[in-house]
C-alpha cells in the first residue's frame, strides 16, 4: 500500500495484479538516459584525456551537487582529487558552474538565497553578487574554470553537454594541477574541450554550432 500511495507501483483493478508506477518508470528512464550519456562519452572523454595529458570527467547535477559519473584518469602521478562517483559543491568547480550558469537568472538567485557559500580554500568565490556575474560570464562563454577554488594547487576547465533541445545536461572537465595547468595550458586546451564538448552534444541530439569565446 505504500508503495501505491507513493506511485512506485500500481494495482490492476480487475486481477488485483501490480505492475510499475509512474515514479518507478521515470527512475528507470532516468537511469537509462544517464547510462546512455555514459557510455556515448567515455569515447570522447578517452580522446580529451589523450590530447590534454590530464584527467578527463563526465559529470551531472543531483540535489543540488556536482556527480562525477564518468572518468578517464590521466597516468600522471599527481592528478585529481575528484574520484568517480564522488560529489562536489557547485559554487567552486568548473563543472559546478557550468550546471550552475545553464539556469536562468532568477533560478540562478533562488539557489544562491537558500545555500551558504563555505569556502573550500582561499580562493572559494564566497560573495553571492561576485558569484553571480561569474555565473553570468560562464553563461556566455560556454566555458568555465576553477582556478583553485575547490583545492589548493588544482585546476579545472569546463564545458557544457547539450541535449536535442538545447539544454544543459552535463558538464564535462579537464582537471589537473596548476603548475602543469598553467594560463598558457589552459588556452591551449581550450578549443580542444570545447570541440569534444560539441562532439558529444551532438550525439545526444544537439545541432546547434557554438561560437568560440575569448577564455578569461
Amino acid at each position: 500500500m505504500t508503495l501505491i500511495d507513493i506511485e512506485f507501483v500500481k494495482q490492476n483493478e480487475k486481477n488485483k495484479k501490480y505492475s510499475l508506477g509512474l515514479k518507478a518508470l521515470l527512475i528507470a528512464k532516468k537511469a537509462n538516459s544517464s547510462l546512455d550519456l555514459r557510455q556515448i562519452s567515455l569515447p570522447y572523454l578517452k580522446e580529451l584525456m589523450e590530447k590534454s595529458g590530464e584527467t578527463a570527467n563526465l559529470v551531472i547535477e543531483d540535489k543540488d551537487e556536482a556527480v562525477y559519473i564518468e572518468q578517464v584518469e590521466c597516468e600522471n602521478y599527481l592528478r585529481t582529487a575528484n574520484k568517480l562517483g564522488s560529489r562536489a559543491p557547485l559554487h567552486c568547480t568548473a563543472v559546478g558552474k557550468i550546471l550552475l550558469a545553464s539556469r536562468s537568472p532568477e533560478e540562478r538567485k533562488k539557489f544562491l538565497q537558500g545555500v551558504s557559500l563555505y569556502p573550500l580554500t582561499p580562493r572559494t568565490i564566497v560573495d553571492k553578487d561576485k558569484l553571480l556575474l561569474e555565473l553570468e560570464r560562464v553563461s556566455l562563454k560556454n566555458l568555465a574554470i576553477d582556478n583553485g577554488e575547490q583545492m589548493v594547487g588544482e585546476r579545472c576547465l569546463a564545458v557544457p553537454i547539450r541535449n536535442q533541445a538545447g539544454k544543459v545536461i552535463a558538464a564535462i572537465s579537464i582537471s589537473g594541477p596548476a603548475f602543469r595547468l598553467t594560463s598558457k595550458k589552459m588556452k591551449e586546451l581550450k578549443p580542444i574541450i570545447q570541440e569534444i564538448g560539441l562532439k558529444i552534444s551532438g550525439q545526444m541530439g544537439f545541432k546547434k554550432n557554438l561560437s568560440p569565446t575569448k577564455l578569461g
